[in-house]
């Protein structure tokens, strides 16, 4: 699979503070951000936890610190997701684990980050979804 590939997507590149994975959700590094360069990681960077808000999806990888990574903040592209837990459906929509992994959300106060447009059953399964972040708010 290519950067290139998906529908309507804006990649921005940023620098990362660790080597970063293709295909998983990132957040931006608050304690590493400045006037003048935006920095993200990946959620097993060590300080991210669940819940923590998602700005988009790795499109390539990097193998250290300082690199630049793209991110996809919008459009169809692709997620590492487990699905082998609880079973991921067209239209679910998903949230990080712990490692950047998309899972179905379980809580009616998720940070979700993107809706899966295919289904999966299995562990590390890419599959393409819509991204999406936005907090979900359900009474």
């Amino acid at each position: 699979m290519s950067v290139s590939e998906g529908k309507g997507l804006l990649p921005i590149p940023f620098k990362c503070t660790d080597t970063i994975t293709q295909y998983k959700f990132v957040t931006l590094d608050v304690t590493e951000c400045t006037k003048t360069e935006t920095v993200v990681e990946q959620a097993d960077v060590g300080n991210v936890a669940e819940g923590t808000k998602i700005i988009g999806i790795t499109a390539t990888k990097t193998t250290a610190a300082n690199q630049n990574v793209t991110v996809n903040m919008g459009g169809v592209c692709y997620l590492t997701v487990n699905g082998s837990g609880t079973e991921i459906v067209v239209n679910d929509r998903l949230k990080s684990d712990a490692s950047g992994i998309g899972i179905k959300i379980a809580a009616d106060h998720d940070e979700v980050g993107a809706i899966a447009l295919v289904g999966s059953t299995t562990s590390g399964e890419i599959i393409p979804v819509l991204v999406k972040p936005y907090t979900l708010h359900e009474e």
